[in-house]
């Protein structure tokens, strides 16, 4: 099984979003990849310092 690694980066304007209103993603994030067969195994926010 191919294990896939992705990056993705948030407006400005979404960053201050989810500070106002901090939510987790994850769970979006999986249904997202389960429409394409896939499945997260692991889920790891970051900002760049």
């Amino acid at each position: 099984m191919p294990i896939y690694i992705t990056q993705g980066r948030y407006t400005r304007e979404a960053i201050k979003g989810m500070i106002v209103k901090p939510e987790d993603r994850y769970e979006a994030l999986s249904r997202h990849v389960a429409r394409v067969g896939g499945r997260v195994m692991s889920y790891y926010p970051a900002f760049p310092g």
